[in-house]
Parts: structure tokens; C-alpha cells; sequence
């Protein structure tokens, strides 16, 4: 099996001259070479166009200039070791049956969601997670203007969201009723499958806070419960954030709890300034924050309670983020002992 060598500095492979985005590249089982070796004193190399794997793969960049692989990766149940001294980046979804393996001296980042169930070894370097836009569900409850406060803002922009949890297209719902099944669109604008409902009737208001998030809500009386039912949720592992609020009379105490789960206990921030999370699961200490998280559920049918203790009760929004992750729940992953895997300072580890 012969060796695609690449020397050629800043060389972008676009296969037959065409788009690099749309024509195949298929490395390996007769079509093309199994390998790929970007020599010393050769420059930056990036291939956009889909790859098929035809067998087993080494790609190996010894040329001090980064290797980008944009396109997706389908190693059609055949292994992929990435070698060298160099940095190699793949941004495409790695999918199939195969294993991955980064091995030499240089360090492999991996930016996609990856699908591919084979195991994965890191011997030699280091391999970096670096995930991208995580496939989520969010509503704001964008109400009406009833107080007349500035700055007025009316929906939740994109980029809105908890720390570490922002998203786009988020769904402004106005309006005080959503007794009947609502569906839920997602980040990409795009239908989700899953709907809502709230247990009663809620008024609408705003609190005239300076984020878009938190400044508008629906409300319910003071000692009652409200109840937000979610179905048909389409992720296997997920977290759900519940946001809240209070009106411009100050904190109100709200107590947030999943059926047959945990339940927190927020003193809700009128005027917030910032997006804070609340972590209190103790019913005599209710802690000053915006909004809370239920990690790790599965299972597409989710029930939340919001009990307002004193005070008319604010529901600012809630959140469903998918967890997904640049290594694959089902993958071995092994790290010999002169290697080195860097979560790049985030959770992007799926337990297996």
C-alpha cells in the first residue's frame, strides 16, 4: 500500500478541482492510498471534503504545519491511527465501527460530536476534546410590558443562556396559556419533536432586568405550585435548566423540584445582573440566584414543580441540552502513561 505525500505548503485538498465540501475522498481498499504523511518543511493542509476510510488509516503529519480535516470521517468499521510530531485538527463527525488512535508526539483536537463505536487509545501525545454547538431545546417566556420598565426587552436573543449552556434560536413564547401541548423547536430552528405544557394559567409581567433571559416571565399566585410538563424529549442523556425570577418588589422564595429527582430551593434575584446558579437543596436555606440544573436525566418524559413560597412565583424560561460529546459514551478509551487527554478545561468526557 503506497503513501499520499503531501509537501506542497499551505495545500488545500479539493478533490477534482471542485467543492471541497461536496465530492468524496475515499483513503484506502484500492481507490486511494491508506495513508496520508505530511513531511517535514511542508505547510498547512486542509482537506473539506467528506472521507471515507477504504481500510485501516494512519495519517501522520511531520511537517510542523497544522493538518485540518473540515469534513466528516466515515471509517467504514476500519481503524484510524493519527501520528507525527504535528498538531492535527479533524472537525468532522468521526462515524462506523472503527477505533481512533493518536499516537507520536503532536496532539490531535477533535471539535465534533463523534458517533464512531470502535475504542479509542491515546499512546503517545495527547488528544484535546473541544466541542461545538450542543443540540438543545430553550424557551422564554417573553410576557408583556405591564411595568414599563427600562431597558425593554422583549425576547431572549441568541447566544442567551447559562454559562455554559448559551444556544440560538431560542423559542419567545408571549402570552399567559399553555395548557395545551406546545411544540418545542430547537438550536438550529428546526423541529424538535418534544412539547410542554404548564398546569395552570399564569399572568405575564417583566422584572426590568438587563438580560434578555431574566427580564420577562409568566407568574403564579403566591403559595401555589406551578407545573411544567415536558414529552417526547429526543435526547438520550440530557440536562434540563429551569430559570426563574421576581418582580421589581424583590427576591421571592421558590422552591423547583423534578419528579423523582432532586428539588432546590432559590431566593429568586429581582433586577438580576448576571445568571447565577443555585445549588441549594436544603428547605431552610433558600439561595439568591436565577436558575437551577437537573443533570444527567434520560427518559422522554420529564415533570418540574414550581412552588411559589412567598410572594407571586416567576418562570423566566427553561432549557433541555443535549449531552453529547467529542468522544462517544460506548467507546474503550485507554492513555498509556507518556500520553495525555485534555478535556480543554470542560466536561467533554462521556462516561462508558
Amino acid at each position: 500500500m503506497g503513501v499520499y505525500l503531501i509537501r506542497d505548503p499551505s495545500y488545500t485538498i479539493a478533490p477534482n478541482g471542485t467543492s471541497p465540501t461536496t465530492d468524496t475522498l475515499t483513503i484506502g481498499g484500492g481507490v486511494n492510498p491508506g495513508a496520508i504523511n505530511m513531511n517535514s518543511g511542508g505547510g498547512p493542509v486542509t482537506i473539506n471534503a467528506p472521507i471515507v476510510l477504504g481500510d485501516t488509516n494512519t495519517w501522520t503529519n511531520n511537517s510542523g504545519s497544522l493538518f485540518s480535516v473540515g469534513g466528516t470521517v466515515a471509517n467504514g468499521g476500519n481503524s484510524l491511527a493519527v501520528a507525527g510530531s504535528g498538531n492535527t485538527t479533524i472537525g468532522g463527525v468521526i462515524s462506523g465501527g472503527g477505533g481512533l488512535t493518536q499516537t507520536g508526539a503532536g496532539t490531535l483536537l477533535l471539535t465534533a460530536f463523534n458517533t464512531y463505536g470502535g475504542s479509542t487509545a491515546i499512546t503517545g501525545g495527547t488528544l484535546r476534546l473541544q466541542g461545538g454547538a450542543v443540540p438543545s431545546i430553550g424557551v422564554h417566556f417573553q410576557g408583556t410590558d405591564h411595568m414599563n420598565q427600562n431597558p425593554y426587552v422583549a425576547n431572549a436573543p441568541n447566544g442567551s443562556g447559562a454559562p455554559g449552556a448559551t444556544m440560538n434560536n431560542w423559542m419567545n413564547l408571549a402570552g399567559s396559556t399553555f395548557t395545551s401541548a406546545t411544540a418545542l423547536t430547537n438550536n438550529t430552528g428546526g423541529t424538535s419533536g418534544a412539547t410542554f405544557t404548564l398546569g395552570a394559567t399564569a399572568g405575564t409581567w417583566n422584572s426590568g432586568s438587563s438580560i434578555p433571559l431574566l427580564n420577562r416571565y409568566v407568574y403564579w399566585n403566591s403559595g401555589t405550585t406551578l407545573t411544567l410538563n415536558l414529552s417526547n424529549i429526543p435526547y438520550p442523556s440530557y440536562s434540563l435548566y429551569v430559570y426563574t425570577g421576581a418582580d421589581g418588589a424583590g427576591g421571592r422564595n421558590t422552591r423547583v423540584g423534578l419528579t423523582g429527582g432532586a428539588t432546590y430551593y432559590l431566593n429568586s434575584e429581582a433586577f438580576p445582573t448576571s445568571c447565577d446558579l443555585v445549588t441549594s437543596t436544603n428547605s431552610s436555606s433558600y439561595q439568591t440566584g436565577d436558575y437551577v440544573v437537573f443533570n444527567g436525566l434520560s427518559g422522554a418524559s420529564k415533570t418540574v414543580s414550581l412552588h411559589n413560597v412567598s410572594g407571586n412565583g416567576a418562570f423566566d424560561g427553561f432549557e433541555i441540552v443535549d449531552n453529547v460529546y467529542p468522544l462517544p459514551a460506548a467507546t474503550a478509551l485507554s492513555i498509556a502513561s507518556n500520553s495525555t487527554l485534555d478535556l480543554n478545561g470542560t466536561n467533554q468526557l462521556a462516561s462508558s
